[in-house]
């Protein structure tokens, strides 16, 4: 759609990008555009129709560095894991027959939802470990970005004293007051943040380390929502943490975030880009640890 906008007669229809560059596959249902294809030929048209692109270290050369680290657990009541994802209709009817009856019409994608959402639900226990851990080790503030409300509202409830939320439910106002609660109130320790509501336009600097609780399906807003902290004020270098449910949908999202980022870069950059955001390569090298 931008494309179009910028360059209508090099870019006419979605339909004739679609089956240069998003690899077409034909399927009993109509075509398929799923994939990625000739990267380089994009990027080069793009840079000669007058694409600029700058990158953060080059424009911001006096941000301190930023690392990323990758926490695997193991999750609680694996086996109900388990049973949710072998047999989700079965699952679905033991907690509410209603809602599995809903599901039938779309049960592939209801299912990734449930199965996030549970993700998530039994791996809050070990992540109020590490959240413990890291306050009773360090003064410092920390950020927690989440996707679910009832995750955040949980989050909230066990740091309630010391922490403050920023989600879609939160007023512009009220979401100005929290941001300013966190960086100039010594007695607030956590910031607990929506991905998408709490990623864009505002400034938290006042910690050097964040977690991420859960992954959004867009690459994009992680290193967005990474950037509320690794911005102009920042004086320390930043961490920040993925905590990642192992043997769980969680594994296949950092998968599919990590090669999205890739064909952004590749698409961007050019050529065989280094992979700015290999949350996956490094998820496996600390598993088989």
């Amino acid at each position: 759609t931008t494309l179009n906008l910028l360059w209508p007669k090099e870019f006419p229809s979605k339909w004739s990008f679609g089956f240069r560059y998003c690899k077409p596959t034909r399927r009993p249902w109509g075509w398929e555009f799923k994939g990625a294809t000739h990267l380089d030929e994009l990027h080069e048209k793009l840079k000669s129709l007058g694409m600029i692109r700058r990158l953060k270290t080059e424009v911001l050369k006096q941000l301190p560095d930023k690392t990323r680290e990758i926490i695997p657990v193991k999750i609680s009541k694996i086996s109900k894991y388990n049973e949710a994802n072998k047999d989700f209709l079965t699952w679905l009817y033991k907690i509410s027959a209603e809602k599995a009856d809903k599901a039938k019409k779309a049960e592939a994608l209801t299912k990734l939802g449930y199965l996030l959402r549970l993700s998530a639900k039994l791996k809050l226990k070990k992540v109020i470990e590490w959240v413990d851990n890291f306050l009773e080790t360090n003064d410092e503030k920390i950020v927690l970005f989440c996707t679910h409300r009832k995750i955040i509202k949980k989050l909230h409830k066990k740091y309630k004293k010391i922490s403050v939320v920023v989600d879609g439910s939160v007023s512009a106002k009220k979401k100005k007051l929290a941001v300013q609660s966190f960086q100039t109130n010594k007695k607030i320790k956590i910031f607990i943040g929506n991905i998408r509501a709490a990623g864009v336009g505002i400034d938290l600097w006042a910690a050097s380390t964040c977690a991420f609780v859960e992954l959004d399906w867009v690459p994009g807003n992680h290193t967005q929502a990474e950037d509320r902290l690794h911005r102009i004020g920042q004086k320390n270098p930043v961490t920040i943490y993925y905590i990642i449910a192992k043997d769980t949908i969680e594994e296949d999202l950092c998968k599919l975030i990590q090669k999205k980022q890739n064909i952004i870069n590749q698409t961007l950059d050019g050529g065989k880009t280094y992979n700015t955001f290999d949350i996956y390569d490094e998820l496996i090298k600390k598993i088989r640890k």
